[in-house]
């Protein structure tokens, strides 16, 4: 897969690293999805999405006028299927435990499509 063929970014956690990484993804012209087990976290998380947009807004690191546009390619779901729908990338923030990580990535290797990439921000410990 070419980076130019790339149109929709899944991120697994809602957390804090989840929400910034899709951020940026979705300032960047990613469609994203955030997926968390968590659904109750969403209400949480698009507020803090806003309160960052609105930091990159206040820094001149985004026009005040793409803000709106930025946060709308933003969905949120507890529905892992429906999370890996047509998905291209795959960057997981989950709690740094390997069994979950290697749980998760299973998981999300049976849903999405065979064309997409997994990534990590884990540092491995050999």
């Amino acid at each position: 897969m070419k980076i130019d063929e790339v149109r929709r970014i899944l991120t697994i956690g809602a957390g804090t690293m989840g929400h910034q990484i899709g951020f940026l993804c979705a300032v960047n012209g990613y469609d994203v999805v955030v997926y968390d087990v968590a659904p109750d976290i969403f209400e949480a998380t698009h507020k803090r999405l806003a309160q960052l947009a609105d930091r990159f807004v206040k820094s001149s690191r985004l026009p005040a006028e793409e803000k709106a546009s930025i946060l709308s390619r933003i969905t949120f779901t507890s529905d892992a299927k429906a999370a890996a729908a047509e998905v291209d990338i795959v960057t997981e923030s989950v709690p740094e435990d390997p069994k979950l990580k290697g749980k998760v990535f299973a998981e999300f290797n049976r849903l999405c499509p065979a064309r997409t990439v997994f990534t990590t921000n884990t540092k491995p410990s050999f």
